[in-house]
């Protein structure tokens, strides 16, 4: 492999047309936008031969969060890649008026993932984009999007990662107006997601601007513009770009993958076929206990302490207003454990710890202000101590 294809670094560079940025409905999950990203920085845009992108099996593994490696994750993994679908609309503008109908293509966005064995002995995992994407990424002259791969890797979520996209397309112009619906596509929000106003404005809008702020090297204001629609709805916005002056990169791509899971070095296929470990369980242990339980029962695998389990980190980041690290919050996670009983589903708890730490958060921006907090992290985890030493007491 050469040194692209093997190492990544903070040089290296996105680029897709303008059409492939402005996909409709296309939700991925942070890892797999993560890897899309660093797919497009592996390839040459000008040498179509550079399609086909190899990773080391480890580095791989480490991209997809993997916690434990058998050819299950493997197969799985690379079906839901496989799954992803483009839909890209076609500015004909011919319309069919009573139905709203617009051309578009949907295809494919990779056609094949192989693992194999190079002539050294190491396993690579290679991956090809579909024949129908080429156009969009390779032998672009004009109306395309650049820009360098660190911007996006320290996003806390997809909608974070689409909304620096679609915003960054129109950083020389600066300003972009969209609709919400079209925004809410672009960014691959279902119908279902944040339906209310306030919801929408304060986990997607509000969020965004915090992160791309703090982890990018743009910024934005919005406003609310033009004509309001039944009942007061908000229909468009206007997105103010401007270069991000104050921003120093303080990452290194290295840093993305060292965040992630070290798995054990991988040299034979025997040690994918790892035996499935059975646990005892019981009616109090809930979804973590559970996962920490099978962790102690493999061999080097990591702890909690080694991975954001379900992206609850994250997650639970945007509850803060990005403000504390990766560390911090998996510190507050812990106590939130104690705190939050588990419920239906995992994502029903989430959202149940985030917005309790969203009600904590607030509060402690209400005391600052009535008094002079010197360690706000400090504070903040003294607060759920409080209420988890309240709730043992019971």
């Amino acid at each position: 492999m050469d040194n692209k294809k093997s190492n990544l670094s903070n040089n290296h560079w996105i680029v897709k047309s303008n059409s492939f940025n402005e996909v409709r409905n296309t939700p991925m999950t942070i890892t797999q936008f993560s890897f899309l990203a660093i797919y497009l920085s592996k390839i040459n845009p000008k040498d179509l031969s550079t399609r086909n992108v190899e990773f080391r099996l480890d580095d791989y593994c480490r991209l997809m969060n993997f916690k434990q490696l058998n050819m299950t994750r493997l197969i799985k993994s690379s079906q839901n890649l496989l799954r992803i679908i483009l839909t890209f609309l076609e500015n004909t503008g011919k319309t069919k008026s009573d139905k709203k109908i617009r051309s578009f293509v949907s295809c494919q966005l990779f056609k094949q993932f192989k693992l194999y064995q190079n002539e050294n002995s190491e396993w690579i995992a290679s991956i090809d984009c579909h024949d129908d994407v080429l156009p969009f990424i390779f032998d672009m002259q004009k109306h395309f999007l650049k820009y360098q791969l660190w911007n996006i890797l320290h996003l806390a979520s997809f909608n974070q990662q689409r909304m620096y996209e679609i915003l960054k397309q129109y950083e020389f112009v600066g300003a972009r107006e969209i609709t919400v619906e079209d925004l809410r596509e672009f960014l691959g929000i279902k119908p279902s997601e944040y339906p209310r106003w306030n919801d929408f404005k304060k986990r997607v809008l509000d969020t965004a601007q915090i992160a791309l702020a703090k982890h990018t090297d743009i910024k934005f204001t919005w406003e609310v513009v033009g004509k309001r629609g039944q009942g007061g709805k908000v229909l468009k916005i206007k997105f103010n770009i401007e270069k991000n002056e104050e921003y120093e990169n303080k990452y290194a791509v290295k840093d993305f993958f060292e965040d992630k899971i070290v798995p054990n070095k991988y040299t034979k296929i025997q040690a994918f076929e790892m035996e499935q470990t059975t646990v005892e369980t019981s009616p109090q242990m809930d979804a973590w206990d559970i996962e920490e339980t099978v962790a102690s029962k493999i061999p080097n695998l990591p702890t909690e302490e080694d991975f954001d389990p379900i992206g609850i980190y994250a997650f639970l980041s945007g509850a803060c207003n990005e403000e504390f690290g990766r560390a911090e919050i998996a510190v507050l996670h812990a106590n939130i454990r104690d705190i939050i009983p588990y419920r239906r589903s995992v994502d029903e708890t989430k959202f149940a710890m985030f917005d309790y730490l969203d009600r904590k958060y607030k509060e402690l921006n209400y005391r600052s202000k009535q008094t002079v907090i010197k360690n706000r992290f400090a504070y903040l985890k003294r607060m759920l101590e409080a209420d988890r030493e309240e709730m043992d007491g019971r």
